[in-house]
């Protein structure tokens, strides 16, 4: 059996902070997006056998922060779920910026085409990626307000077989995907 991580990366030029305590509000802001939009995902899959990671590659999406990221494996095929704000909005709270839940499929070696699977949702708190009857997708909860202190307004959505359902209303938090000992799916 092998781990498979998913972690956020960048190569951002940190010397772009200098004198950031002296910058105006507006230029801090523009600042942090810039920082954020930097950012990509990077996964490695870890050999138990040889104890040693190998690098699969980073999943590029130019211009946007990516986070979120949960993985599923299907038929011995890696797949890669997560939330991706085009406006390097870290906490995806601004009224006019929607998030799009994302994913991609690792084969012959690279990452294959980012599917959207979902577009325009609001600020994304958790996604999990696993499988449902059967079949690959995932979960995700959003905070349709974008005030993370009500509860009244987050919605868990599941994503499976090009269909999204809303699954319910309500406080969730640290959704998981679990395989219990015995079962079949």
């Amino acid at each position: 059996n092998d781990i498979y991580i998913a972690y956020q990366e960048t190569d951002y030029d940190y010397t772009k902070f200098n004198g950031y305590e002296d910058k105006e509000s507006e230029e801090k802001m523009e600042l942090m997006k810039d920082f954020w939009k930097s950012v990509d995902l990077h996964v490695q899959k870890f050999d138990l056998t040889t104890k040693t990671f190998s690098d699969m590659g980073i999943i590029r999406t130019q211009d946007s922060y990516d986070y979120n990221a949960s993985m599923t494996m299907t038929n011995g095929k890696l797949k890669v779920y997560w939330v991706r704000n085009n406006d390097g909005d870290v906490f995806g709270l601004e009224k006019a910026v929607d998030n799009d839940i994302c994913c991609t499929s690792y084969a012959y070696s690279s990452w294959g085409n980012i599917d959207t699977v979902q577009s325009d949702t609001k600020n994304v708190t958790d996604l999990e990626a696993g499988q449902y009857n059967g079949a690959e997708g995932c979960v995700y909860t959003t905070d349709e307000d974008e005030d993370m202190s009500t509860w009244d307004d987050v919605s868990t959505y599941l994503y499976c077989n090009g269909n999204v359902e809303k699954i319910r209303t309500g406080k969730v938090t640290q959704l998981q995907y679990s395989k219990l000992p015995g079962a079949n799916e």
